[in-house]
């Protein structure tokens, strides 16, 4: 406590030298009252209107009270502490400390009103003149008046919980650049300035929220039943968690995992203990607590060994927003983190509903546009995704920068749903540069340092050239994946390797292949996991690196593209291994207990294919791509398209995309192609059907382009099961049934070339058999 004491004579100097407590009702304001010259009656009326909130009126009666200055100033304290106390309702903060600091001059021990100033210095965010000012109140006279000593302390603890957070966003840039460039691997020079800078910061951070937290728990000595101040010890010891954390992967020294289950569990102790009391909020509500309910169960799912056991935390943390929002549903911060939250569930539909709440509060919140860009990708809205990554990238910027790179890689993933492949390329160079220091300086700006928030830069900013590819992930990932996808799901999908998935995919589309095929394996690779805020082993990382479906499909589609199909199959393959959905308890019935958790998204899909919730559906259509395009590999290396009678594999593989997707005109067009590669013309013909079908049902008015693709495959079919049918026993019957089938190919492509010489050859084959019969007859 005496470390404050040096602070005292700062802010007595500070505040009495820096403003003037003069009366303004004179200059201002005009009462119309009766024009009694009664101090007693101003007095009383200053102190009744204050207490009644009505706070314009108070100050009038203040005003006039003190005009009036009778003989004795000590008589006058209580009108100047009413006066201090309407001020700072009124948000003049200055004049509230001029008020009191009259006061305090006439009574310079008078603790209540020390605490007063620390209370309007907290709110104007000096928070080293708030903490000398609490410090004063908790030594002085112990005048505390219809208030608590509890209260300065909780208000001290506050002071230092800002100060800290002060601290933090002032030395964001260099830690955020180092634990972004660090993330999943060594740091190169821990004894270098840039380390040592940035963890003195992290420290000077730390002693400011123990300190907070030891002040919370002074108050709650002295005030068990103060539910304000359970509510932010919890916020505070989740802080504390947080930035112990991040300091332990700068130094390399992480503390034991027993320890922040400890604090996590005093955290949420503290959160149920200020619900349970539900008294003595001050001026906010249960909302606060439920509030940082879920801030503390969000951190503590993090730790969880695996996704089902951390999906209970983050249900929990779901409700507790929940039931904030319903209390407080002005709060941008409490719907943006719902809608993570929601996201990191895999449940964007909802997600998405809380982004755009939260943007209705707060219309420029760079974070929250860019996590909205993220959700709309994922649900095919490219266009509204990249006004939203746009409105990021112009917003307030408070943010961290993987939060930049977040909105420029998903920028890049709009802008190749809306085929601007060049652009989409520009757009993740300036994401995946972010994840490198220095060369993060180079794209990228913080706002205070009065630059643009990007800066010029040569692409590419990493030059395929001069990296050397990672060993093939088919010949690295292996075995049994289903344990690594049960335990990390989505929440070990690190940012870095999904922007350097969507650069080989802006490559894969420009024709690009082998520097596609280099990026898919570097977001394949062990070296490429980058996850901010994470420790990992070299084991965690090349697990991690094998779990991530939408790069191994995209790995399939460029082996496929290089015309190695064989590679390609077993590339979807892993993609349909690993690609998985979280089913939360709610989805099953109570004697199916135990169900929930992560599954194998296409095995669980094929095993329910009755009604579907719109998360099943999305995932549905999913599945159905990766058996499409691993059909396709499949007919290509069964050597589909020259013979008939072996393509079963890609039948196969097709087959369960129509079960998936019974409504799309591409499964049912691709199926027909397999079955009739495969033999099966009467079904190949059938599945024709379903795709026209389809195309009848749409509502497109362009349909000119699949209409003449499902003519051409009918009349293939036609051609092929003819040509089978004519080479069977030449006799009649046969010869008829084989002309009768070229003969529609015809009728639906008349110049169908291969179909006439067909034609022709068993009209010949037609006659010749004709006359064989007659000299038989004869």
């Amino acid at each position: 406590m005496t470390a404050f004491h040096q602070w005292f004579g700062a802010i007595a100097l500070a505040v009495g030298l820096s403003v003037t407590a003069i009366p303004i009702a004179a200059q201002d304001r005009r009462v119309d009252e009766f024009e009694i010259e009664d101090y007693d009656y101003w007095a009383d009326l200053c102190d009744e209107l204050e207490r009644s909130e009505k706070y314009p009126e108070a100050l009038d009666a203040c005003e006039r009270a003190i005009e009036m200055q009778p003989g004795r100033k000590r008589r006058t304290i209580p009108v100047w502490v009413s006066r201090g106390n309407v001020l700072r309702d009124l948000e003049n903060y200055e004049e509230a400390l001029a008020s009191y600091n009259h006061v305090l001059d006439l009574e310079p021990d008078y603790s209540l009103v020390w605490m007063y100033q620390c209370e309007v210095l907290v709110g104007m965010g000096r928070q080293e003149l708030a903490l000398a000012a609490c410090e004063r109140a908790l030594e002085a006279d112990g005048n505390w008046g219809d208030r608590s000593p509890a209260e300065a302390w909780r208000v001290r603890a506050v002071a230092l919980r800002d100060r800290a957070r002060r601290i933090a966003r002032d030395t964001r840039d260099l830690r955020d650049r180092l634990l972004v460039s660090v993330a999943g691997i060594d740091p190169k020079d821990l004894t270098s300035p840039l380390y040592e800078t940035a963890i003195a910061d992290l420290e000077a951070v730390l002693w400011d929220l123990d300190e907070a937290a030891v002040s919370y728990e002074r108050a709650l000595t002295l005030e068990g039943d103060y539910a304000l101040a359970w509510a932010q010890h919890c916020e505070v010891l989740t802080e504390i968690g947080r930035f112990q954390q991040l300091k332990g992967i700068l130094t390399q020294e992480m503390a034991e995992g027993i320890l922040f289950d400890r604090l996590y569990e005093d955290a949420l102790a503290s959160c149920e203990a200020a619900l349970a009391i539900d008294r003595n909020w001050g001026e906010f509500n249960r909302a606060i607590a439920w509030r940082h309910r879920g801030g503390v169960l969000e951190a503590w799912a993090a730790r969880q060994p695996n996704f089902r056991l951390g999906a209970r935390y983050w249900e929990a943390a779901v409700n507790s927003y929940e039931r904030a929002l319903a209390i407080d549903p002005q709060s941008p911060e409490v719907w943006t983190r719902q809608a993570i939250v929601l996201q990191v569930l895999d449940r964007p539909e909802k997600a998405l509903t809380s982004y755009n709440q939260a943007l209705e509060l707060a219309p420029d919140a760079s974070q929250t546009l860019a996590y909205r860009c993220e959700v709309l990708n994922l649900l095919g809205e490219y266009q509204t995704a990249l006004e939203s990554c746009e409105g990021a990238l112009n917003g307030d910027l408070e943010w961290e920068i993987e939060n930049v790179a977040q909105a420029w890689n998903q920028r890049s993933a709009a802008l190749i749903g809306l085929e601007d492949y060049e652009g989409a390329l520009e757009s993740v160079e300036r994401a995946i540069a972010l994840y490198d220091y220095p060369l993060s300086t180079r794209v990228y700006a913080p706002p205070k340092d009065g630059s643009p928030a990007e800066a010029s830069v040569a692409f590419p900013t990493i030059d395929p050239r001069f990296l050397n590819p990672p060993e093939d992930p088919l010949r690295r990932c292996h075995g049994n994946l289903t344990p690594i996808v049960q335990r990390d799901f989505t929440r070990r999908l690190d940012r870095y390797r999904r922007a350097l998935n969507n650069k080989a995919v802006s490559l894969w589309y420009l024709g690009r292949y082998g520097d596609a095929r280099l990026y898919a394996q570097l977001a394949l690779s062990p070296q490429s996991v980058r996850l901010v805020g994470v420790r990992l082993n070299d084991k965690d990382a090349a697990d991690i690196a094998c779990n991530y479906p939408q790069a191994w499909f995209n790995y399939g589609r460029i082996l496929s593209a290089q015309g190695q199909y064989s590679a390609a199959i077993n590339a979807y393959e892993m993609a349909l291994n690993t690609y998985s959905l979280y089913l939360p308890p709610e989805a099953f019935r109570p004697l199916e207990e135990g169900r929930d958790g992560v599954r194998n998204a296409c095995e669980f899909l094929l095993g329910n294919l009755g009604a579907a919730t719109a998360v099943q559906t999305r995932h549905r259509r999913i599945c159905a791509n990766l058996f499409l395009n691993q059909s396709a590999a499949y007919w290509h290396s069964q050597g589909c398209a020259a013979a008939a009678g072996s393509c079963q594999a890609a039948v196969d593989a097709i087959r369960d995309a129509v079960s998936l997707s019974p409504d799309s005109v591409e499964v049912w067009f691709n199926y027909g192609l397999a079955l009739m590669a495969n033999g099966d013309f009467p079904e190949a013909l059938q599945a024709f059907d379903r795709a026209q079908q389809q195309v009848s049902e749409a509502v497109s008015q362009d349909n000119s382009t699949i209409q003449a693709r499902l003519v051409s495959g009918r009349a293939r079919t036609l051609y092929e099961w003819a040509t089978v049918v004519a080479s069977e026993t030449p006799d009649s019957a046969t010869v008829t049934e084989a002309l009768v089938l070229v003969e529609e190919a015809l009728q639906l492509k008349p110049d169908y070339n291969a179909a006439r010489q067909l034609r022709d050859r068993l009209l010949q084959s037609l006659g010749t058999t004709s006359q064989d019969g007659e000299e038989r007859v004869r």
